[in-house]
């Protein structure tokens, strides 16, 4: 994987590992696709599974058409940790933590790995579910997104620790 992105601010670049920690524990997504010269961007639940991003949706919409027309994606996340208080509003900033994926997505039906692929987006989101075996009506009541991540940029600002 390839960070393409040549950020202005060198000093707020993370390193690929620090941003696949962030990617892996944000709590929300945002997917955006292109189709005939328009943008789409949706917020998504989703997983990091085996290295790639999997996101369970609805068998028919926006999504899946843009995304059967274009498979190419940009996923983002950004976490908000504080906001940097100045004696001017011009001097007001954030402290954040945020990665941008560039990549490719595609639609499926079926995996195998699926029900442990949901599993595991379920056990993110409530990791005291206990909740019975996913059974096949389960399994194919949804379809998967995966999203294979072809360039990785984390950027974060972080308070000073005193």
């Amino acid at each position: 994987m390839r960070n393409t992105v040549a950020l202005r601010r060198k000093d707020r670049e993370l390193n690929s590992i620090l941003a696949m920690r962030i990617l892996e524990n944000a709590e929300v997504g945002y997917l955006s696709l292109a189709c005939e010269n328009q943008p789409y961007t949706i917020p998504v639940n989703y997983v990091l599974w085996d290295g790639r991003i999997y996101i369970h949706t609805a068998k028919e919409g926006k999504k899946i058409t843009w995304l059967q027309k274009n498979p190419q994606i940009c996923f983002t996340v950004s976490t908000m940790i504080d906001v940097k208080k100045a004696d001017t509003y011009c001097g007001y900033g954030a402290y954040f933590e945020s990665v941008v994926v560039e990549g490719h997505g595609r639609v499926l039906q079926q995996h195998p790995h699926k029900r442990e692929i949901l599993t595991a987006l379920v056990k993110k989101y409530d990791p005291q579910a206990q909740l019975p075996p996913i059974d096949e009506e389960g399994e194919n009541s949804v379809w998967l997104i995966e999203v294979t991540l072809d360039s990785l940029c984390g950027k974060g600002r972080y308070p000073v620790q005193s």
